[in-house]
């Protein structure tokens, strides 16, 4: 039975009665706590994130387009089936032609799934920038690259299974019209006009089928190519997605290491201070046992 997930509803719902929960927290001054009322007083500012009240539109296309990419890669797993058994198959019957029909159907449900899946990632980006808040600008990048990534390694198998299916076609196919015994590609022309070549008609019959099996191969290559072509141009545009996360991990290795450095300068702080504490430490008892030398001096002095 299908099912909408509500998860991203039920975390945007939780997170807007937080946020109202805390503006009636907030102290009569305008602080909502001491860090932000001394913030106040020096004059800082601080900026806190509107969150919005329902979850973005967007979200919704996210699930769709995770199931429609767990439809894609079933059909894909179908469709390695169907070339497996094509491949199986030396014959010319009616069912070798409905698996050719069923793999035709296949390979432009899966190539029609990835332009779709293509549209609503783009769209997903147009929606979010749409709405200026930068807060859901950076998580639908996130996403966009994130969905990018998976749908990208699904059309590189894709195309790597359809190029295997392609040169394992042509190589079979060199194979049935070369056998021992067969007629030549070049001379199976020829046949159709010249009859009367000594042939019996059980061996025209086969080449006549020999034929007509290579010009379904030929167009069934066709397709094949157009399809690669056509995963190309997803590969190509999917790159340019996944480019931006890069640039965003970029950004982050580079934060590491500045924060990094800025733990080993604040570890040498902690060392000096804690030598400076040792010798405050001694200097201040040796202040007391001078105080204490001079306050008997003074009652000596005193009782003299």
């Amino acid at each position: 039975m299908a099912f909408k997930p509500r998860t991203q509803e039920f975390l945007s719902l939780r997170l807007h009665a937080r946020e109202h929960q805390r503006t009636h927290d907030i102290s009569p001054h305008g602080y909502e706590d001491d860090n932000a009322k001394l913030l106040g007083q020096r004059g800082g500012h601080v900026k806190l994130s509107m969150v919005p009240e329902a979850a973005p539109e967007w979200i919704d296309h996210v699930d769709s387009i995770k199931l429609r990419m767990r439809d894609i890669a079933a059909n894909i797993q179908d469709l390695i089936k169907k070339h497996e058994e094509q491949m199986r198959r030396t014959d010319f019957d009616d069912d070798n032609n409905d698996d050719e029909h069923a793999i035709d159907i296949l390979t432009k449900n899966i190539s029609s799934g990835f332009f779709e899946c293509q549209r609503d990632i783009k769209m997903i980006a147009e929606r979010a920038k749409q709405t200026g808040h930068p807060d859901e600008i950076k998580m639908s990048r996130n996403v966009v690259s994130a969905l990018a990534l998976e749908l990208q390694k699904m059309s590189t198998d894709f195309r790597k299974s359809q190029n295997q299916y392609l040169q394992r076609l042509r190589a079979r196919d060199k194979g049935i019209l070369f056998q021992p015994g067969e007629v030549p590609q070049d001379t199976l022309a020829d046949e159709e006009y010249h009859v009367d070549s000594g042939f019996t008609a059980e061996q025209l019959q086969a080449t006549q089928a020999a034929i007509e099996f290579s010009h379904q191969r030929e167009a069934e290559i066709e397709l094949l190519v157009q399809s690669i072509s056509e995963l190309a141009q997803i590969f190509k545009d999917l790159s340019e997605m996944i480019y931006d996360q890069g640039t965003i991990l970029d950004r982050i290795d580079h934060n590491l290491d500045v924060t990094l450095q800025c733990i080993d300068e604040a570890e040498k702080q902690l060392i000096d201070a804690n030598k400076y504490h040792k010798k405050a430490t001694k200097k201040i008892i040796i202040l007391c046992l001078v105080v204490i030398v001079l306050a008997l001096v003074i009652a000596v002095a005193s009782t003299k």
